[in-house]
């Protein structure tokens, strides 16, 4: 069924998909003794409203492992597709790469190294900014600074 979706959905959205997003959540109330019985990764194509496919992982730490196959079994080479720090290793963009996707990470201080090498490549760089963006939002108890320079 999922197959069919996903081919479905890429005969529909063909012209559309650029941009996917990949995200992991547990779904609430599926939980049994305390532990959560269902987490999914899903991507979601932004232009054309719809998710692409979905994936169902035991744990959320296997969300890593996912996103390559999710890309594969989705069809999307030739687009970018987003990761959050969660799903974000070397061998997630390596495996999205290999199946002839491109990718686009948010970087945060949790991972220092990344994070520190990131701003030092930047930071010495001259930059000739094509486009850029900034944006400060504030909710669920944080404040977020985003900074996209193309």
């Amino acid at each position: 069924m999922e197959s069919r979706f996903r081919i479905r959905v890429k005969t529909l959205c063909s012209e559309c998909i650029r941009l996917v997003s990949t995200d992991g959540k547990t779904i609430c109330g599926a939980k049994h003794g305390g532990k959560s019985i269902f987490h999914m990764v899903s991507a979601f194509c932004h232009a054309g409203g719809v998710s692409l496919g979905q994936i169902r992982t035991s744990e959320k730490s296997n969300e890593i492992t996912a996103v390559p196959e999710l890309v594969k079994a989705s069809d999307l080479d030739d687009c970018i597709v987003g990761i959050d720090t969660t799903g974000y290793r070397q061998h997630t963009a390596s495996g999205i790469i290999r199946f002839k996707a491109g990718y686009l990470s948010e970087v945060k201080n949790n991972q220092h190294e990344l994070y520190e090498a990131t701003e030092d490549t930047f930071r010495f760089q001259p930059v000739k900014e094509i486009a850029g963006s900034k944006e400060l939002n504030f909710g669920h108890g944080r404040i977020e600074n985003r900074t996209c320079h193309i």
